[in-house]
Order: structure tokens, then sequence, then C-alpha cells
């Protein structure tokens, strides 16, 4: 999505954030979590903007050399349009330039189109946390991205970012 660009997260963004976040998630987050993330600096929250309207966005942790994707969402009518793969490549690069190793998410076991999106950027399932999701017990995979076992990683990025611009490389 050549239209759209990637900035940090803000108080300004919030609003937008919380709405999609209650229209996209059964157990959304608040307005005031997202507040409080974007002021630890330990977190790093982006969000995707077309027309200074945000249409999706992305957070991670990062804790020494490992980090947890806790967010990722992209507001429906803007789905499997790239927009979710632009974010996980900023990402991807921000934890490569602090020196991630090792980057962790959760995902619904259900949610076979989250998995499938984040194999494309190595994730692989190590493991199943049962009965997590409170709203319905569902279970949750557990995947990581070795990105330390990749000397790649910014090379497969690139080659990412690369298809998306060719219009080869939607969401999934």
């Amino acid at each position: 999505m050549n239209d759209c660009s990637i900035v940090l997260m803000t108080v300004d963004d919030l609003d937008e954030v919380a709405n999609i976040e209650r229209r996209i998630f059964p157990l959304p987050w608040t307005r005031s979590q997202f507040k409080a993330e974007i002021s630890n600096p330990y977190c790093h929250y982006m969000v995707a903007k077309k027309a200074n309207k945000v249409i999706g966005y992305i957070g991670f942790v990062s804790v020494e050399d490992e980090g947890y994707i806790t967010n990722v969402a992209v507001d429906y009518m803007y789905q499997r349009k790239g927009v979710g793969t632009l974010l996980m490549t900023h990402i991807f690069e921000t934890a490569i330039k602090l020196g991630v190793m090792r980057l962790f998410l959760d995902v619904r076991s259900s949610n076979t189109n989250a998995q499938r999106f984040y194999r494309k950027f190595s994730f692989s399932e190590i493991s199943v946390r049962r009965r997590y999701y409170s709203d319905n017990l569902e279970d949750a995979i557990v995947m990581a991205s070795e990105l330390s076992s990749r000397p790649d990683a910014i090379e497969l990025i690139e080659n990412i970012k690369e298809d998306l611009i060719r219009g080869e490389s939607a969401d999934v």
C-alpha cells in the first residue's frame, strides 16, 4: 500500500486505535492500556495512516535481546492490502536495530490466517497456552521468530518489502 505511512503511535492516535481494537478483538485493550504502553520506554508502537487516518497498528515490548509482539491489527476495510505486512516489516526493522534476537507472539488457535501471515516472517509454533483466552477458553499458539539464527533477517524483510511494492505480497 504505497499511500500508507508508518509512524510512531502518539496520544493523538489513541481514540482511533481503541476504536479499531474494539471492532477487531473480542477482548479489546482499552485506550488507557495503550496510553500506558506508549509511555513505557521498552514498548514500541506504530500506526499505519492513510490520509492522516489510523488504519492499523502494531506494538512490541523489548527486554534485552527478546521482544514480544503485543498487538497487530488492521481495520477491516484495509485488511489483505499489505498494511499488516508493512507494519510487521517496520517492527522487524526496529527489533533488529535494538539488538532483539528473538520475537514472540500469541495467536488464537482458530486464527489460521494470522498464523499463516506470521509464518511469512519466519515465525514457528513453539508451545501452546491451554485455555488462554478468557472469553471462550480457546488455546493460544505461542510463536517465535529467531532473528539470531537468521543472518539473512534483514534480507528477508527487504525481500518482503520489495514484494509488497510490486504488489506480490498482500497480507494473508
